[in-house]
C-alpha cells in the first residue's frame, strides 16, 4: 500500500485531536509522536515523489517508465 501524504496528514490530524483528550501523559505523548511521524511520512513522501515523478513530467524519454503511470 502507498503512502498518500493528505492520508498521512488525516492520520497525524487524528492523534492530535486524540492527544488533547487522552487519559494520561503517557497516552498523550505516545500520540503525539505518532502525530509526527506521519507528518513526518508525508512530507517524506511528497518530497521523494516530486522527485520521482519530475522526469515524468519533463522528459518525454521517462514517460513509459513504470514509475510514471
Amino acid at each position: 500500500m502507498a503512502a498518500d501524504p493528505m492520508t498521512c496528514r488525516r492520520h497525524a490530524n487524528a492523534c492530535l485531536r486524540l492527544a488533547e483528550t487522552a487519559k494520561t501523559s503517557e497516552l498523550s505523548t505516545a500520540l503525539l509522536s505518532m502525530a509526527q511521524s506521519w507528518a513526518r511520512l508525508a512530507d517524506d513522501t511528497e518530497h521523494y515523489e516530486t522527485i520521482l515523478l519530475a522526469p515524468c513530467e519533463t522528459e518525454p524519454l521517462y514517460r513509459s517508465h513504470s514509475a510514471c503511470r
